[in-house]
């Protein structure tokens, strides 16, 4: 069957870059200090390596916010569309392009890595050593990424979105899925198990449901309210204030021997400092959120329990089928975390949800 490398798609001229390129979108930028416009821009031409796609689904993730915060935008915020959780069909295929074809549904693979290197060859794009190789870091902050209608790629980035899964859970799959089950799986979560969620921002959310698909019983702890409420709504078994009493006390009210796993997502020094305390003996904690700098955590208060902690870097490039089968086979709901569906025109108020953890997960969808 001859490769198709253009396609009609309401509106799109046939034919050639050429015309495709004089043709407009809308488009997310990032400014700093919390500012965010959409404009008017050139739909991108891809390259020969690259295909063009129609997005359909893009959602925000807590990286995106650390760039939205910036008092001072960095080139790779001020510069480049965000967005490194993309879902969308392929509209276009470069010359050189043999494994993708028009029509087929994605996610992309955000990290930008060499590909060249053991980690990249052996799958662990996560683990490349190479990163921001000439300039490129990820999509979203070098190249442009998903806040746009369309957007070019890389095909060997490319993973492809079973036909179970629509692309909002495409795009909650794209980043923050994988980063949660790969955290519980790095502490080998089994069924039985305790496992404490700390940070039940998107990312803890979804450890919360995978944690319960693996058969564990959950606690979640957040300051927020609205964030507890959603974490009860999808299965915790308990969810804390940590601000309300020392964590370890509460999690102890309900465990008194502590927490046998933990899905650190919070980022915060004080979740960190907790770890001693509220984990219980010969527990396995992953630090999957990140945030904390200064140390609050003393090494040597680990021994006595004999907890191993390990840091958890986003998830394998090869994971993908492992990731997709666990949820469409234990029936996962990650689409329940959304909260939020939103146009691309309506970025401001997505961005500002999101920051204010006023929302569970946001998601611009796009109608086209």
């Amino acid at each position: 069957m001859p490769i198709i490398r253009h396609a009609d798609v309401k509106g799109i001229p046939t034919g050639g870059t050429g015309p495709m390129s004089t043709r407009m979108m809308r488009a997310a930028r990032l400014h700093g200090d919390r500012r965010v416009t959409v404009e008017d821009r050139p739909i991108p031409v891809p390259a020969a390596n690259q295909v063009l796609l129609q997005m359909k689904a893009a959602g925000i993730c807590g990286s995106d916010l650390h760039s939205f915060r910036l008092p001072e935008p960095e080139p790779n915020v001020r510069d480049f569309v965000p967005g490194h959780e993309p879902c969308g069909v392929v509209v276009e295929v470069g010359d050189a392009v043999t494994d993708w074809k028009v029509g087929d549904r994605v996610v992309v693979y955000h990290r930008c890595t060499c590909k060249k290197c053991h980690y990249c060859r052996t799958g662990f794009r996560n683990w490349c050593p190479n990163r921001n190789m000439r300039g490129r870091r990820a999509y979203g902050f070098n190249p442009d990424g998903g806040d746009e209608e369309y957007m070019a790629a890389d095909a060997d980035d490319l993973m492809r979105l079973p036909d179970q899964l629509d692309f909002v859970e495409g795009a909650v799959l794209a980043c923050q899925t994988g980063t949660a089950y790969y955290g519980l799986k790095n502490i080998d979560t089994r069924a039985g198990d305790r496992v404490l969620v700390t940070g039940l921002g998107p990312v803890g959310l979804l450890a919360t449901l995978l944690a319960k698909a693996m058969g564990a019983e959950v606690i979640g702890a957040d300051p927020l309210a609205e964030r507890r409420r959603i974490a009860g709504e999808l299965g915790a078994d308990a969810v804390f204030d940590p601000a309300a009493a020392p964590l370890a006390d509460q999690v102890k009210s309900l465990w008194p021997d502590g927490a046998t796993r933990w899905a650190e997502a919070s980022g915060a020094a004080a979740a960190h400092a907790a770890i001693p305390a509220a984990a219980a003996m010969n527990a396995r904690v992953a630090i999957i959120g990140g945030g904390a700098r200064e140390p609050s955590l003393v090494l040597t208060a680990l021994m006595g329990k004999q907890i191993c902690v390990i840091g958890s870097n986003l998830w394998p490039f090869t994971a993908w089928d492992e990731i997709t089968d666990f949820v469409i086979r234990k029936r996962v709901p990650i689409r329940r975390v959304v909260t939020h569906e939103l146009s691309i025109d309506d970025a401001p108020l997505g961005f500002a949800l999101a920051d204010r953890g006023a929302a569970g997960k946001v998601v611009f969808r796009f109608s086209h």
